[in-house]
């Protein structure tokens, strides 16, 4: 197996099992030793281990991360202003591969950070891959009150739904028949979103369109590169900063 992921994947999953086993085992020997003073022993113990502040919280949130009820290996998540790729989950901790944090995209940070397991009983978590693997990502553009804002919102529209017909696209039938069916769980869909909104000095026109979580600074900023250039090459469309209007009464 070539695949970094897999490989991990297959390792935590045989190590579970082999934990497990061993957890039945020796169960099986305290059953048989509970007349024993070493069945009180043991008994002792786990209670003491247990009362240590948080220790049996983490027991807790670990098994529902078996479950998987919250995230699982490889998923992006946020949590308390942290966000990252799960690259390790114990049971004491789960470890990320920090992103976003003092970048200007959701990239790598070449970080991590080891978040203690009883947080997530306590705190929202907010997972990127869980449902559907789409987020919603804008490009908003600032235009002077006089511009030509129609002009301005076929362009945005056109260079979006050019990108959404290939977004479409990258996906088979099956599959996108799928995605669809989840995204009817919440009314939504994959089509284009724009909206032209008037500011006290300037008209906003945003474009609102699905993207995967994994590509959404890079696809802001090819539609930018696009759109930018179009509109500012289009007689009649005055970007917001371009130039400096004075009053002279």
């Amino acid at each position: 197996i070539k695949n970094v992921k897999t490989q991990n994947i297959i390792y935590k999953t045989i190590k579970n099992l082999y934990v497990l086993i061993i957890l039945i085992l020796l169960l099986v020997t305290w059953v048989n030793a509970q007349n024993s003073i070493l069945f009180i022993i043991i008994i002792f113990g786990a209670i003491s281990i247990f009362s240590i502040k948080n220790l049996s919280t983490n027991f807790v949130a670990w098994f529902m991360l078996l479950r998987k009820n919250y995230f699982k290996l490889y998923d992006r998540i946020v949590i308390e202003d942290m966000e990252g790729d799960v690259i390790k989950i114990t049971p004491f901790y789960f470890k990320l591969m920090e992103r976003g944090e003092g970048l200007s995209s959701s990239s790598a940070t070449g970080r991590t950070i080891n978040v203690p397991n009883h947080i997530l009983l306590s705190s929202p978590i907010y997972n990127y891959n869980n449902f559907i693997q789409i987020n919603w990502k804008e490009v908003e553009y600032h235009i002077t009150i006089d511009s030509d804002w129609k002009s301005t919102l076929t362009i945005v529209e056109e260079q979006i739904n050019s990108y959404i017909n290939n977004f479409y696209n990258s996906y088979n039938k099956k599959s996108l028949d799928k995605l669809e069916r989840k995204l009817d769980t919440f009314d939504g869909n994959l089509n284009l979103k724009s909206y032209v909104l008037l500011e006290e000095d300037y008209i906003k026109v945003v474009g609102q369109f699905p993207v995967n979580y994994k590509n959404g600074t890079a696809t802001v900023s090819s539609l930018n590169k696009s759109i930018l250039t179009q509109l500012q090459n289009f007689h009649g469309i005055e970007l917001t900063g371009e130039k400096v209007h004075v009053k002279l009464d």
